[in-house]
């Protein structure tokens, strides 16, 4: 299509005025006249298609591996039931092992996404300065707290583990 598009410099006073012209003198000839801001917004538009399309992606992404980090912590809870079978036996209560179990859980879910967010922020701020355009802090923070919730799901599905584990089983094992 490149050769069929003219890029015109007009008097920025009246824009309007050469526009119609154009289009009136020259409409025998498919003559149509578009502005370079309308021209840049339908690029933009199908830019930002695609952006929303691997956002999404890429949400489904991070929300599925962050079910495989409650498979992770629930392997991780069931490889060391000797120890919590030996903690209940020593005296801690269900609750104290649920608290370790669930806050091993969150500190490794809020330091990936820590972790994770800083490099994206990273990323992004070349392109964000060249568009001039904001971040889209509500979906953002939107899907931080998906993430989030999935991950202290998961860490719950691994509590239920703990407390369905016997303890004089657990200690004889060890």
């Amino acid at each position: 299509e490149g050769y069929r598009v003219w890029l015109i410099e007009t008097p920025s006073n009246n824009p309007a005025e050469v526009t119609t012209h154009l289009e009136d003198r020259l409409s025998d000839y498919g003559m149509d006249v578009t502005s370079t801001q309308e021209r840049w917004a339908s690029y933009h538009q199908v830019e930002n298609t695609y952006l929303a399309t691997f956002q999404a992606l890429g949400s489904l992404g991070l929300l599925l591996g962050t079910v495989g980090l409650g498979a992770v912590l629930a392997r991780n809870v069931l490889e060391r039931r000797r120890e919590i079978g030996l903690l209940a036996a020593v005296g801690y209560a269900p609750a104290n092992i649920r608290g370790m179990v669930l806050s091993e859980g969150m500190a490794m879910v809020i330091g990936g996404l820590a972790i994770g967010t800083f490099c994206a922020i990273i990323a992004i701020v070349p392109a964000l300065r060249d568009r001039a355009q904001s971040l889209p802090i509500f979906s953002l923070i939107g899907l931080l707290i998906g993430v989030v919730v999935t991950g202290a799901i998961a860490s719950l599905i691994a509590i239920k583990l703990t407390t369905r584990m016997p303890v004089v089983q657990a200690i004889k094992s060890e």
